[in-house]
């Protein structure tokens, strides 16, 4: 028996996606309906043209209509960008009396203290996340109900993102005339849609790899320890293909980038390869070139991902290595430099536990919407985090009063 069907939305750079799905009682999804269109009003994941990006939700929204004969009232929106940060937060209780038994109770306390984050007023927690528990700071657990001691710890990461960006992506969802359930961060879900247990369990990190940003989410000692988003994306790519072989246009780029681009620089010094041309542009490059100005972008990437996990002393506790997803996973060579340059086995994720239509589960660039269907159906289907959403409603009446 399947549940009610869900959707989720994600409004990324080069794309705006929405999946309509029905879970079994085992957690497996079945795709009903896509809809997918080009993205407009959309830069590294933050939207830069409101009226423009909203049509594209429109758009999106319809043809998975269509596609899955369901009206779509509501969806769980998937939210990115650089502003999208993530710190360890730690909270304490009594016990009392001392030395008696730990309860759900003493947990929950704990963990209410632990979720009082400070961050600046401009900003929005989206998910805390539970991490571990410490009895008398010296016993680390995953669950302490039931062990005795006088103080309970709680630690758990909170990933949090500019308030003004997250309100406008929810006011985006809600002029295209959906409700938002709830909202979370894409690189969480691309990991719910990619991840094995036994990645979990040996610690790893998912990185989702978008035409604007580039998400990570980090695993450690089966916990989350670590998330966050970069402004590189596949963009960036095409736009130093561009700019490096004096392509025509950006489109004549990107059509070289998926054609003949390689992560790994392979191709001899003669090799050229066509371009898509227009008077006084060239009619062909040099493969390697293209390979080069690839690999110089990519390393960079990995080498900031790598100064993220040095920082956090994390890089020798991913024994699972790298999982890569997104559009860019698709890229050749690009599991072979990301191994080389964080020192990790690498290997591309694909959403699992999917079927229906075959492309959502064949394809890493779905991995976020099909990741945020999951989000769905573990808060139940109807889980809305009423102190976010308010927060969210707020801020927009707020701004609509100024205006």
């Amino acid at each position: 028996m399947a549940t009610e069907p869900l959707a989720s939305l994600e409004v990324g750079t080069r794309s705006v996606k929405v999946i309509v799905g029905e879970f079994r009682r085992d957690g497996h999804l079945m795709v009903t309906g896509l809809g997918e269109v080009p993205s407009k009003g959309v830069r590294k994941g933050e939207i830069v043209n409101f009226d423009a990006a909203v049509s594209c939700v429109r758009a999106a929204l319809e043809q998975a209509e269509e596609q899955s004969r369901t009206v779509i009232q509501s969806v769980y929106l998937g939210i990115a960008g650089p502003h999208i940060r993530s710190q360890e937060n730690r909270g304490q209780t009594p016990i009392i009396p001392a030395g008696h038994e730990i309860t759900e109770d003493h947990v929950e306390e704990a963990l209410e203290a632990a979720r009082a984050v400070s961050i600046p007023e401009d900003r929005v927690v989206v998910h805390t996340i539970r991490q571990k528990f410490i009895v008398d700071g010296r016993s680390v657990v995953l669950d302490p109900v039931g062990m005795t001691g006088s103080r309970l710890d709680a630690c758990v990461v909170a990933i949090h993102g500019q308030e003004n960006r997250v309100a406008d992506m929810v006011r985006a969802a809600q002029t295209a005339d959906v409700d938002v359930v709830d909202v979370a961060f894409s690189g969480l879900c691309s990991a719910l849609a990619v991840m094995t247990p036994q990645q979990k369990e040996n610690g790893a990190i998912v990185v989702d790899l978008g035409g604007g940003t580039t998400d990570y989410l980090v695993y450690a000692d089966r916990a989350i320890v670590a998330a966050g988003s970069i402004g590189v994306g596949g963009d960036h790519l095409t736009n130093d293909i561009a700019v490096g072989l004096g392509a025509p246009a950006l489109s004549a780029a990107e059509e070289l980038k998926l054609r003949f681009g390689s992560a790994r620089v392979t191709a001899s010094e003669e090799e050229v390869v066509p371009v898509r041309s227009t008077a006084g542009a060239p009619a062909s490059v040099y493969r390697r070139d293209l390979q080069l100005i690839i690999n110089a972008r990519l390393t960079e990437l990995f080498e900031i991902l790598r100064g993220i996990l040095e920082e956090r002393r994390l890089l020798s506790r991913l024994g699972g290595g790298v999982i890569l997803t997104g559009g860019g996973a698709r890229l050749e060579g690009i599991a072979e430099l990301c191994s080389r340059v964080l020192g990790l086995p690498c290997t591309r994720g694909l959403p699992r536990d999917v079927s229906g239509l075959a492309v959502a589960a064949e394809a890493p660039e779905y991995a976020t919407p099909v990741g945020l269907l999951k989000y769905a159906f573990r808060s139940g289907g109807n889980g809305g985090r009423y102190g976010l959403l308010q927060r969210l409603r707020d801020y927009l009446a707020r701004r609509r009063a100024r205006d």
